[in-house]
Order: C-alpha cells, then structure tokens, then sequence
C-alpha cells in the first residue's frame, strides 16, 4: 500500500487527479524507489521494492540504451 509519506495514512486517488511518478535507484543499491505525487491534492509517497525474502529488485541493466536489446 502506498502511504502518505507525512502521515503514513493511505494515498488515495481519485478520478480526474493528475500524478507524477518517477522510479529512480540510489547508491545503496536498496532497490527501485517509486516516488508517486499527486499534484492535484499535493500529497506524495514513494515506494521502494525490497523484499525481505528475494532482496532488492533493481534495474536489468546498468545503462539506458536504444538498440542494444
């Protein structure tokens, strides 16, 4: 469940809001970090996929590239 990240309450969306997304990874190799914001209400919260059994779910692929697969 994605939560408010200033409340820990849940991120409710509704229809007709606009969001933004950005999935990034960090130094820490701790896994993708989806950061979801919900411009219309202003609130926000982010993800990060690390799981405690199979570890940190990171991208296949070291750089972005056209062509190469």
């Amino acid at each position: 469940m994605l939560t408010n990240g200033s409340s820990k309450a849940p991120l409710v969306m509704h229809a007709g809001d606009t969001i933004q997304v950005h999935y990034f990874v960090t130094a820490a190799k701790d896994g993708w970090h989806i950061n979801v914001r919900d411009l219309t209400t202003g609130q926000s919260g982010t993800i990060v996929l690390d799981s405690k059994s199979d570890g940190p779910l990171m991208p296949a692929y070291n750089t972005q590239q056209i062509g190469t697969r």
